[in-house]
């Protein structure tokens, strides 16, 4: 795909891939009434869940998202950088979309092996 037409602020990484529905778990409020089934939780069926993880830093990570969240695992289509993209559920692009995420990337290997990006701003990108 053509690279991103916006630009993110100069204290901003940026992060360009596709969102595709079904690809997500979404993070609720205990408040909210649903049964939990994927794609989405209850943060505390979340957390819960979290703990089968055997990287017990991922899980201290995991367990830190305040709802509503969305988090999916994805790739910068411009650098191959992988990541799991962590967003607030109602920032989220239309399914198919091609955008960028502005926000920061947060990678330490002394730590975990898989690196997070914390998007902030989101720019849907024309096909």
């Amino acid at each position: 795909p053509a690279p991103p037409e916006t630009v993110c602020p100069p204290e901003m990484g940026s992060f360009f891939t596709r969102f595709d529905e079904g690809t997500s778990i979404n993070i609720h409020r205990e408040s909210k009434v649903f049964l939990d089934q994927m794609p989405d939780f209850h943060i505390s069926a979340f957390r819960r869940n979290a703990h089968s993880l055997p990287d017990i830093n991922l899980t201290a990570i995991l367990e830190n998202l305040a709802p509503p969240k969305t988090i999916y695992y994805s790739i910068d289509l411009l650098t191959n950088q992988q990541a799991f993209i962590v967003i607030e559920t109602e920032l989220l692009p239309e399914s198919g979309t091609l955008v960028q995420f502005c926000g920061d990337f947060n990678y330490d290997p002394e730590i975990t092996p898989y690196a997070f990006f914390y998007a902030e701003q989101v720019f849907a990108q024309e096909p």
